[in-house]
């Protein structure tokens, strides 16, 4: 491991690297050196003061789980998927290209904080009195979210619509304002096209907090459905609270366990379409985001007409 610094921003690698062309973009203030898909990040400002979220693949990072020619295989094929999948809550790619070993894609920057920032929970443990972006988030009002769970299903819906499974979609994958209470997904690099299926078994790509049964089991298709899954615990991680038990089966015997909804934040009507969506088989889910999402807003209709009477 070899400790860097660039702008007085501080990073580490597994092996050194010659990142001095990243002042031709402009003056680096924030990195992000913890990611296990082989990739690291860094927040970039040109002279004239705009900000950009840079990724690079190809060098050898200290938590990547893939050979530096993998994560450059991934990065470069999610090029296609940010365009087919342009939307208002999708990070915007702006350029991509290679830099001799390396491949390099450029965003729009946007000002926010990650929902599962894992690389900051020692900082927190020893800094109590600091919030957590997941903590705050959970302190939203209902309504607000509500209308997050809504944004996140039509970005969702689209990914379905256009036949990609949403693989290794999760709360880290989002970056939330506090201020204007507006968010974007930046990261749908290992978005794959249906069909697919899980060629790898147990170790298939997702956090185990968000995985569904097929995303453990080898050769099973991963669908439309599994979409559905993917929704389902997304929201039932940011708006619930699992108990200790609950994560035992998560961690240990590859099963998510439902929250009990007495540690849910929004309304049962609701709590009860999760549980169908994260049904553990998928024949018992919704067999589409957009039916998903029907339901979803049809709920919510009825529960303003009953709080309207």
């Amino acid at each position: 491991m070899t400790n860097q610094k660039i702008n007085n921003i501080n990073f580490q690698l597994a092996e050194s690297a010659d990142l001095s062309f990243l002042s031709s973009l402009g003056e680096v203030f924030a990195v992000f050196d913890q990611n296990d898909s082989g990739n690291i990040s860094f927040g970039v400002k040109n002279k004239a003061n705009k900000k950009f979220f840079i990724k690079i693949a190809g060098l050898q990072t200290c938590n990547m789980k893939v050979d530096k020619t993998n994560a450059i295989q991934i990065l470069n094929e999610s090029v296609e998927k940010y365009h087919q999948l342009a939307d208002p809550q999708l990070i915007t790619l702006i350029d991509a290209f290679y830099q001799n070993e390396l491949f390099i894609t450029i965003f729009e920057w946007f000002d926010g904080e990650c929902l599962f920032d894992h690389w900051n929970f020692d900082f927190y443990a020893e800094n109590p009195e600091i919030i957590s972006p997941n903590e705050k988030f959970r302190q939203l009002s209902v309504e607000q979210k509500v209308i997050f769970t809504n944004k996140i299903l039509s970005f969702l819906e689209k990914v379905d619509n256009k036949n990609y499974a949403a693989i290794d979609f999760y709360d880290s994958s989002i970056i939330y304002n506090f201020k204007t209470n507006d968010f974007k997904v930046c990261d749908i690099d290992l978005f794959q096209k249906m069909p697919t299926y899980n060629k790898v078994g147990k170790d298939f790509w997702g956090s185990q907090r968000m995985k569904s049964p097929e995303e453990y089991l080898l050769n099973e298709p991963i669908d439309s459905r599994t979409n559905v899954f993917k929704a389902g615990a997304l929201f039932m991680n940011l708006f619930g609270r699992f108990t200790n038990e609950q994560y035992v089966k998560i961690y240990d015997y590859n099963e998510l366990v439902p929250v009990h909804f007495e540690n849910f934040s929004l309304p049962y009507e609701l709590y009860l379409l999760l549980l169908k969506s994260v049904h553990k088989n998928p024949q018992y889910r919704y067999q589409t985001i957009s039916e998903f999402k029907r339901a979803w807003l049809q709920e919510q209709k009825l529960l303003t007409n009953i709080s309207n009477k």
